[in-house]
């Protein structure tokens, strides 16, 4: 058994290497049209399904803003405004331009024992290019930036009293009930490391990193093997769903229950393929082969002197030590 188990591995937690395809948020398309969003590009709302416009210079305001700064200068600074294409540094870039101001003057209210809200700080709005700034009304700012109101409002609310932008904290905030990192997540990790793999030999180039368990085994018996581990590990402990075990078992780790058919040759497949007769050990070659289909201890006890593959023997000496403690399937 020594040969055996120095081909035993024990996988870790490798999400590059899951036998689940890997996600790609970038092709999302909610994230295509948040994208498009910060570029100012027209794109499909994913709440409403109607298509939004791109973004486009505004009108000139009363104040003739836009003889100060010019058409091109302007159409110069909406297109690097734009071309920014993010939330948090367009942001920042606004409240570069903008700069707080104290209240020079205040009128007297017109009902002194109800003044009303009270105006604590003013602001000075200026374009910026090749080194000259030009001062400019809130109108002519948002006209040349192509913004709305509220979204400038929004961006100076986000400084913070040392100058610094808060970042965007939309779509980030944690769910409720967090089980990934807590000692739940470890303890499923921990239960799916002590679970004895093979790896492959002749696909080890093609699948380096996939290993196999009996095929007898399932995620649903296993997740029953985590349930008794840990009642004699981890007794009192939080335990898992089903969903979740299965979900880490498929995305962190690449095993399969399937042996790979690879891994013998012509002989051993048209011996292990056909029934066997457990206590002869003669092969029906007239019965369809159901025994390859649900193999037993003494089954595999009988291939495994048939086979003529060494690793095939190393495989199947090492499943029948298995078969002592996993569970069986119901015929």
């Amino acid at each position: 058994m020594s040969d055996t188990n120095s081909d035993i591995e024990q996988p870790g937690p490798s999400p590059s290497h899951s036998k689940k395809k890997a996600r790609k948020p970038e092709k999302w398309a909610r994230t295509i049209a948040k994208t498009l969003r910060n570029l100012g590009k027209e794109y499909v709302s994913r709440s409403t399904g109607k298509t939004v416009s791109a973004r486009t210079i505004g009108q000139p305001c009363p104040d003739k803003c836009f003889d100060k700064v010019t058409r091109p200068v302007i159409e110069k600074i909406f297109k690097e405004f734009w071309a920014i294409g993010t939330y948090d540094l367009q942001n920042a870039y606004i409240q570069k331009l903008v700069h707080p101001l104290a209240v020079k003057r205040r009128r007297k209210p017109k009902d002194p024992a109800h003044p009303g809200p009270v105006r604590t700080v003013n602001y000075q709005y200026t374009v910026l290019h090749e080194n000259t700034s030009y001062q400019i009304c809130k109108k002519g700012f948002v006209s040349i930036l192509g913004l709305t109101l509220d979204r400038v409002d929004i961006a100076l609310k986000k400084a913070s009293a040392c100058g610094t932008s808060e970042p965007d904290k939309r779509g980030k905030r944690p769910p409720p009930v967090m089980i990934k990192g807590t000692a739940a997540d470890h303890f499923v990790h921990e239960h799916i490391k002590t679970l004895p793999t093979l790896s492959s030999h002749y696909t080890r180039t093609k699948s380096p990193h996939k290993s196999y368990l009996d095929s007898s085994l399932s995620v649903t018996k296993l997740y029953n093997m985590y349930l008794e581990w840990m009642d004699f590990e981890h007794p009192g402990e939080q335990k898992v769903k089903e969903s979740y075990y299965r979900n880490v078992f498929n995305k962190s780790y690449n095993i399969s229950c399937q042996p790979p058919k690879t891994d013998t040759c012509s002989t051993c497949d048209s011996k292990i393929s056909l029934p066997i007769d457990v206590q002869s050990g003669e092969v029906h070659t007239n019965q369809p082969p159901k025994q390859a289909q649900f193999p037993s201890k003494e089954w595999k006890e009988v291939v495994l002197e048939r086979c003529c593959n060494i690793y095939m023997k190393k495989f199947f000496a090492y499943m029948i030590s298995m078969m002592d403690f996993i569970p069986q399937r119901e015929d």
